[in-house]
């Protein structure tokens, strides 16, 4: 008997199922049971027509040390997917998958990444988030079909400026690693940008960009922004959080888009008007600041739906707050030092009232009876440790 037609009874179960147009999560369940069965036995890689039908195959979770062979015949694969695995390195034998649009290596132990990912010209998404990467090699350049890549969670220091040479790159996610700078980064096309928890002091003026939508630039040492933020028409989240922002650019109403603002434990002592005119503003996080006090001006956000102002400074309940009865729905002042609800906030349209750790002393009887009995019960809920006179 020929060496090409013996074959394990693993793989006969693979082929059948296979030739029987199985759903892809049954093959790949059954994929993954042969794989981790039989990873560390010699085996005879079989060619059949079954195998080139496969397009999409995920060996997550198996323990693996190295990719299985058999990939290699799975010439019309377009997506694969070995994360959560012990993989240290990538076979050359995978640039045969001339197809290949999307490869997940996340959660595995590469230091770093093999140059066979460079001759995967078709590639459009690559993950390799929580591994032991330190740098971005030159010939990251060759990858020019490349939309999205996700490097985060690694060991990078520095960002390869041949990056600039994948324009069509929409979405780079290089956070939560030891970056000082991304001066020299200048991707036009990008629409999303995570370079949060690195080591970061500002944002260089060519990452503003008119397309860019999403932001993320929080827990950082970023001081201020640049005046060119205005550049950013079509921003619709910036995220800030845990930085030392005191000031923010002038042309901030010109962020016509922007709808989530998120300035979380900064340095502010006060809302800065900047924010008051950015009108699209829904969402906006200012908790963890020294914040004490909300200007009247504050009506002029007139879509904000949500205000969140936890862990702040303020003595009393902010009455310029009433201003946006229509609109907002969430108001979240918890740790505050708030030792009074009036009974005009009755008049708001709130949902969602937090007041959780706050001094409250006296309480309107109005409020006990509100018409909108779940926030009552809420509010009693939240305060039912303090010592409470109702007026």
């Amino acid at each position: 008997m020929k060496l090409s037609k013996i074959i394990t009874v693993s793989y006969m179960i693979l082929i059948f199922l296979l030739m029987a147009n199985c759903k892809y999560n049954i093959i790949n369940k059954e994929v993954r049971k042969i794989v981790k069965k039989n990873i560390n036995s010699p085996f005879k890689i079989i060619t059949t027509n079954s195998l080139l039908n496969i397009k999409k195959i995920s060996f997550d979770n198996l323990n693996l040390n190295e990719i299985p062979p058999i990939i290699v015949e799975m010439k019309n694969l377009e997506t694969l997917s070995i994360k959560n695995n012990n993989l240290k390195n990538i076979p050359d034998f995978l640039n045969n998958l001339k197809k290949l649009k999307k490869i997940d290596l996340s959660n595995n132990k590469l230091e770093i990444i093999p140059d066979v990912i460079f001759d995967l010209y078709t590639l459009k998404e690559i993950n390799l988030n929580y591994n032991k990467l330190e740098i971005i090699p030159d010939k990251i350049k060759s990858l020019t079909i490349l939309k999205k890549l996700n490097i985060s969670n690694n060991n990078l220091t520095t960002i390869n400026l041949n990056i600039n040479k994948l324009q069509n790159l929409k979405y780079l996610d290089i956070s939560h690693n030891n970056i000082s700078t991304i001066e020299g980064i200048h991707l036009l096309n990008l629409s999303y940008l995570n370079i949060e928890n690195n080591e970061l002091q500002y944002i260089p003026d060519s990452i503003y960009t008119n397309l860019i939508v999403i932001l993320k630039a929080g827990k950082n040492q970023i001081s201020s922004l640049s005046n060119k933020l205005f550049l950013c028409v079509a921003l619709n989240t910036l995220n800030l959080e845990d930085n030392n922002i005191r000031v923010l650019p002038e042309e901030m109403n010109k962020l016509y888009s922007l709808k989530n603002l998120n300035l979380s434990r900064n340095n502010l002592n006060f809302i800065i008007p900047e924010i008051i005119e950015i009108k699209s503003l829904e969402n906006l996080w200012l908790n963890g600041n020294n914040i004490s006090k909300i200007p009247l001006s504050i009506v002029k956000l007139i879509n904000l739906k949500k205000l969140y102002l936890d862990d702040n400074s303020f003595y009393e309940f902010p009455t310029a707050i009433y201003n946006l009865r229509n609109n907002l729905y969430e108001l979240s002042m918890k740790n505050n030092n708030i030792q009074y609800i009036p009974v005009e906030i009755k008049t708001m349209n709130l949902k969602f009232f937090y007041l959780n750790n706050n001094p409250v002393k006296s309480l309107n009887s109005e409020l006990i009876n509100w018409e909108k009995n779940e926030i009552s019960q809420k509010l009693n809920s939240q305060l039912s440790s303090n010592k409470i006179i109702i007026l």
